[in-house]
């Protein structure tokens, strides 16, 4: 999997869960469930790295390899 240190916030005003990882800056998603936000951010997580490499810009080594649920 790509890096990524995954914080998932529960938005109780607006029902949706909030996935972003804290390594890859502007890599949020979010989803009706913890299911579905994950899901989202491994995409975008992904989508993110495959952009940065078409611009020629650094990728970040992973920092931790384990998961963290708020």
């Amino acid at each position: 999997m790509a890096p990524a240190n995954l914080h998932k916030k529960p938005r109780q005003s607006l029902n949706l869960v909030v996935t972003e990882t804290s390594e890859l800056r502007g890599c949020i998603t979010h989803g009706d469930s913890h299911t579905d936000a994950l899901s989202d951010i491994k995409e975008a997580i992904d989508l993110w790295i495959k952009t940065a490499k078409g611009f020629d810009d650094p990728v970040p080594n992973p920092k931790c390899r384990r998961l963290l649920f708020a």
